[in-house]
């Protein structure tokens, strides 16, 4: 397909979708995906404020300055709603805790719930307010991620950053109340300023994608409310983000993806503080494991079997850094295999020289093949007396409705374990409460409140 042969206009295919939530606002189930995935957020962000992109990226914003709107959160410093939404999604992605969206193959809430924290903040918005927008900010992500397919990935562009952007610009704009023109404005000025690349995957370079991204939609959004010109069609013109970032806009796609789904049904959580693709590798070893707890020794070789997308993405044969080791399907296995954490606590500089680890390391090999499911991988043991063992867990599959109160209880419990230490047992259930009545609260203030580290 080339740009010519695009019939109508995606842009206002993509304004009447979002300005339809922004109106009609959450189905029961849709309004228990958001407020998981805030409590989720709430979690990782406070948590990811003790990383060191995060403390560099607050310390520049505070030594900068900014009109005190919006919250950095963990903290009682308010500075601009640009600003907060860059350094909480920073923090929000920094440990690689965030979720991930199946429509886009990137992250979508530490991108898109900072920037809608931080402009509903700003504006006095009410919590049912920021969910709304929030949601209509994932379902653009993910439309827009679909339309693109896999090329840009495979160009080497970060989605997370280049398709978040529209993600945030949508929240900020429902929030701020853009009508369609402004709206079809703000995702021009969105494209324009999409970004980010993969070859900063390992360091705190994949941290500034989320980080960028997050806050280049909230000006979007804010400038075509004051009248900033732009094009009307920034996606699909010739020259647009369509046709630099890919080769394709594939509305077949969105439509056969979504089957009148919102985008927020394909969010999926992460168990593991790593690059979701290295995920079911972890789940599938752990099962091989519980068939038979085999030693290190015992050990002959351990294939694994991904998709071709993992080249490039999560293959880092021999990391030295706890950055690089999130990024290593070889490095996480040697640490699924050894039954170590894959928290924070297994990603430090240190655990990933640690001589066992290595060696473990050493007996892992990554293949790829055609065909495969979204986020498989096979697993293949060999041991010393020519047992192999086969597994294969698929550990990223969106939440089914029947299944969200349980997935709402499990946030619940992933925010305790991330917060308890920060701000104490009795504060993060009072955080969990104020989320998941979220729809009936006035403001952020109480939540923000809550959530100062002292």
């Amino acid at each position: 397909m080339t740009a010519t042969h695009i019939e109508g206009s995606f842009t206002n295919r993509l304004v009447d979708d979002v300005q339809a939530i922004a109106r009609a606002g959450l189905s029961e189930a849709d309004l228990t995906r958001t407020k998981a995935a805030l409590i989720d957020y709430l979690g990782v962000a406070l948590a990811g404020t003790s990383e060191e992109s995060a403390r560099i990226a607050r310390g520049f914003v505070e030594a900068e300055g900014g009109h005190p709107r919006s919250t950095l959160i963990g903290t009682a410093t308010k500075t601009s709603m640009s600003q907060a939404s860059l350094v909480n999604s920073i923090a929000a992605h920094a440990l690689d805790l965030d979720d991930t969206s199946i429509f886009v193959g990137g992250h979508a809430t530490s991108v898109i719930m900072p920037a809608a924290l931080a402009v509903g903040e700003a504006l006095g918005s009410t919590g049912q307010d920021i969910l709304v927008a929030y949601s209509a900010g994932v379902h653009a992500m993910s439309v827009v991620g679909l339309a693109t397919g896999a090329e840009s990935y495979a160009r080497g562009f970060h989605n997370t950053g280049t398709v978040g952007v529209f993600g945030s610009a949508v929240a900020a704009g429902v929030l701020a109340r853009l009508d369609d023109d402004a709206m079809r404005r703000a995702l021009s000025l969105a494209a324009t300023q999409a970004s980010g690349l993969k070859a900063v995957f390992g360091t705190m370079g994949k941290h500034l994608n989320a980080g960028r991204a997050a806050a280049n939609g909230v000006f979007a959004a804010f400038a075509a409310k004051e009248g900033f010109s732009a094009p009307d069609d920034g996606i699909e013109a010739p020259r647009g983000y369509q046709w630099t970032h890919s080769d394709r806009l594939d509305v077949d796609r969105v439509d056969r993806e979504l089957a009148g789904r919102s985008g927020i049904s394909g969010v999926v959580a992460k168990r593991h503080a790593c690059c979701h693709g290295t995920h079911s590798a972890v789940e599938s070893i752990r099962a091989a494991k519980a068939l038979r707890d085999f030693a290190d020794d015992e050990i002959v070789s351990v294939v694994l079997t991904a998709r071709p997308i993992v080249r490039g993405t999560c293959d880092i044969p021999a990391p030295v850094t706890g950055l690089e080791g999130k990024f290593s399907l070889r490095y996480v296995s040697a640490l699924a295999l050894a039954g170590e954490p894959t928290t924070s606590e297994g990603f430090t500089d240190e655990k990933t020289r640690d001589p066992r680890l290595v060696a473990l390391r050493d007996k892992v090999s990554v293949q790829v093949a055609e065909g495969m499911s979204f986020g498989e991988t096979r697993v293949s043991v060999a041991l010393v007396d020519g047992t192999r063992i086969d597994t294969n867990v698929n550990a990223i599959s969106a939440v089914e409705d029947p299944d969200l109160d349980a997935h709402l209880e499990a946030m619940s419990l992933k925010f305790a374990d991330l917060a308890d230490p920060l701000i104490g047992a009795d504060r993060a259930a009072r955080v969990v409460a104020v989320a998941r009545d979220f729809e009936n609260v006035a403001s952020c203030d109480e939540l923000n409140g809550l959530l100062t580290v002292e």
